[in-house]
């Protein structure tokens, strides 16, 4: 048996792009620039006047940033279609994510010292068409793919460790995107709902020089 034989139709038909393939010292990058940006916003630092990164760094993708303080998530936000450069809204999304998430008070200064980052670049979105679960079991790879649902005006996106970390089949992972949105668990079948996968590239950092990336 070959190793085309062993993927299924489903899997097959349902391909989802890869994020840019950034390197570890450009992951480390954005680990530095987004303790920079913590630092800068109470006022340790001033705003680094150097070249801005050039390369892939300096194309638009969507990102996530997930602040944690000794373990514990204390916000995390992204944007799925920035218009500024990667490296940019990194900056900016860390801030917002420390301050703004609306499911924990804002970031405190004495906080600094024992915090880490993830940050996880989104590849392109791709619509989910097909939705019988024969095919959603088979074709949402899970600790793979990230989910988006968008229905009734609502939206809700979950990144592809999550459903990893929680042990999700890939049904209950439709379900929690789904109620991330706000609607109800089985709102990703009905008429309208549109879904879509995606997969990222994760770095970790504690504002250490370097990280490792891991692609999801």
């Amino acid at each position: 048996m070959t190793s085309s034989d062993r993927i299924t139709p489903a899997a097959a038909l349902f391909l989802v792009p890869p994020p840019l393939p950034l390197s570890a010292a450009e992951g480390a990058l954005l680990i530095r620039l987004a303790f920079s940006a913590l630092r800068e916003h109470f006022g340790l630092a001033d705003r680094e006047d150097s070249p801005p990164p050039e390369g892939l760094l300096s194309r638009p993708a969507g990102a996530f940033v997930s602040i944690y303080h000794d373990g514990s998530l204390r916000g995390c936000l992204g944007a799925l279609r920035p218009r500024e450069p990667l490296w940019q809204s990194v900056r900016e999304i860390t801030q917002k994510a420390a301050t703004s998430d609306p499911r924990f008070e804002p970031l405190r200064e004495g906080e600094l010292s024992s915090l880490s980052v993830e940050i996880s670049v989104l590849g392109p979105l791709e619509k989910l068409i097909e939705r019988s679960p024969a095919f959603i079991v088979t074709a949402i790879r899970v600790g793979q793919h990230g989910l988006s649902v968008r229905h009734r005006g609502q939206s809700g996106l979950l990144l592809p460790q999550v459903a990893e970390k929680q042990g999700w089949d890939a049904i209950r992972f439709l379900e929690e995107t789904c109620r991330k949105a706000g609607l109800p668990p089985g709102a990703w079948s009905e008429d309208g709902a549109e879904i879509s996968a995606f997969r990222c590239v994760c770095f970790h950092g504690d504002g250490a020089p370097s990280c490792g990336p891991e692609s999801r």
